[in-house]
């Protein structure tokens, strides 16, 4: 907090379990003002709990309500893994952030790094499509601006990582490509941004992306192994803690991210030769009546989910919908209609 009030003319997102945000902290927040904490949860009760410890789930609805009545910005992180992602994504749990006060959300799917990763915790390819439009809905159905860390990827050219748009110092000093990249070359105690940015091993990243164009695999970790492994031999960066290259050395992990990226391959290859990418950018004026309707009429009666498809029970559905799987005849017309 020190570093806030004395960097004044920057904002600040920080990363926080939340435990402190004691009374005095939100002060300083709120006298400060720059300073936007999102509070990590990783579900309902149960769930959160059974990650971040008994209570950690009541103390966080408590600090979200102590953070709304002090007036201070935050939001929610979300970690999105294969046992948690239904829930994290259900219209009632997004709801429920909203209306704590959350103004924006981010969805990090977990990535298996660091020592002893489990690659068995990642989203399947399913849960990725069905996390993207969750974010997508409640992007264009709360007054919420949320975040898909891999879905959202189409809206920025793909991976950020290796300076592209970011990069990351950990506490050590170490620049790293990406907050789940830990290796480096440089280290910003003995060298520039500039010359950690400039090394043959953070160029490389940056004109690796966005590899083959299809944007809906944009991790080098995890869909596009194949690249980071290239980097790693090449380069030869230095891991930045112990076991940060066990998702490269480790055949038992490696085969179990390659056999994970080819099921991401199949599906999303599909969505982007489909466009279906696009529906993440409704036109002026369309609004998502479910996650796979767009509707041009008006904004859902009922909020997230639950506009006109569900006021009017015959014929059943919203007549004015257009299908997500149907999107491809879609972009024709508008392209007919724009040649005009």
């Amino acid at each position: 907090l020190d570093l806030t009030e004395e960097f004044s003319d920057c904002a600040f997102m920080t990363f926080t379990n939340g435990s402190l945000l004691t009374d005095k902290v939100i002060e300083r927040l709120k006298k400060n003002g720059n300073v936007y904490p999102m509070l990590s949860i990783n579900g309902w009760r149960e769930t959160n709990d059974a990650v971040r410890g008994k209570g950690s789930f009541d103390m966080l609805m408590e600090k979200m309500d102590r953070l709304r009545k002090a007036g201070i910005l935050f939001g929610a992180s979300l970690t999105a893994t294969s046992k948690n992602a239904e829930e994290i994504a259900s219209d009632e749990f997004l709801q429920m952030l909203c209306d704590k006060g959350a103004m924006s959300t981010w969805t990090f799917h977990y990535v298996p790094v660091g020592e002893n990763p489990d690659p068995s915790l990642l989203t399947t390819p399913e849960q990725r499509e069905l996390l993207r439009m969750a974010t997508v809905n409640a992007r264009n159905t709360l007054p919420m601006f949320t975040v898909d860390f891999w879905g959202d990827a189409p809206m920025i050219l793909g991976c950020i990582a290796g300076g592209k748009q970011y990069f990351h110092v950990n506490s050590r000093g170490d620049i790293e490509p990406c907050a789940f990249v830990h290796f480096a070359t440089h280290n910003v105690k003995t060298s520039t941004i500039i010359e950690g940015l400039k090394s043959e091993f953070m160029t490389a990243i940056r004109n690796g992306i966005p590899y083959d164009n299809n944007m809906l695999r944009p991790c080098m970790i995890v869909d596009r192994a194949e690249a980071l492994r290239e980097y790693y031999e090449k380069y030869k960066p230095y891991e930045t803690h112990r076991g940060a290259a066990d998702y490269i050395t480790r055949e038992d992990i490696k085969e179990q991210i390659d056999r994970y990226a080819e099921k991401v391959k199949a599906v999303m290859d599909k969505k982007w030769e489909e466009g279906l990418f696009m529906t993440a950018m409704p036109l002026e004026g369309e609004y998502y009546h479910d996650r796979y309707s767009l509707c041009s009429a008006a904004r859902p009666a009922g909020g997230v989910h639950g506009g006109c498809e569900k006021i009017r029970k015959e014929p059943k559905g919203c007549n004015c919908a257009r299908s997500s799987r149907a999107l491809k005849g879609y972009i024709d017309d508008l392209q007919q209609e724009f040649a005009r």
